[in-house]
C-alpha cells in the first residue's frame, strides 16, 4: 500500500510557518527544544538580546509572517498574521510588563514549534 509516489507520509512540513521559523534560525539563537533566545521570566517567555530591540522584532515579525493568510491591526501597536493551520504570530510594539518590543508564536499544528514570547531587549554595554 502506498507504493507509487507521493503515497506515504512526508517529514517535512508543508507549514509556511514551520519554514519561516527554520529560517529564522540562522539569524536569532535557538535551542535545541525549540526556543529562541534565553530563558525569560515563565517557561514560554523568552528574551533576545539586540542593539536595537524595535528594528530585530519587526524584521523577526516580518519573517515570520510570509505565507500567512492575513495580517491585520487588532489594536494599536499590536498586528498579528494568521495562518491557515490557526497558528498566529503576533507583534506588540510595546510590551506591558517591560515595555520592549514583542513577538508572540502561537502554534496549533505547526511540529517542532514551541508556543513563545520573545522580548527583544537592549544589549548591555
Amino acid at each position: 500500500m502506498g507504493g507509487g509516489r507521493g503515497g506515504g507520509y512526508e517529514r517535512s512540513s508543508n507549514s509556511p510557518l514551520e519554514k519561516n521559523i527554520r529560517g529564522l534560525g540562522s539569524r536569532f539563537p535557538r535551542s535545541r527544544s525549540g526556543y529562541f533566545g534565553e530563558p525569560g521570566a515563565s517557561r514560554d517567555v523568552r528574551r533576545i538580546r539586540t542593539r536595537n530591540p524595535r528594528k530585530a522584532a519587526e524584521s523577526f515579525f516580518r519573517s515570520a509572517r510570509r505565507g500567512s493568510e492575513k495580517v491585520e491591526e487588532i489594536k494599536p501597536g499590536v498586528r498579528r498574521a494568521k495562518f491557515r493551520d490557526g497558528s498566529h504570530v503576533v507583534y506588540r510594539k510595546s510590551s506591558s510588563s517591560d515595555g520592549s518590543p514583542v513577538v508572540e508564536i502561537i502554534t496549533k499544528n505547526a511540529r517542532g514549534l514551541k508556543r513563545q514570547k520573545i522580548h527583544f531587549i537592549e544589549e548591555e554595554k
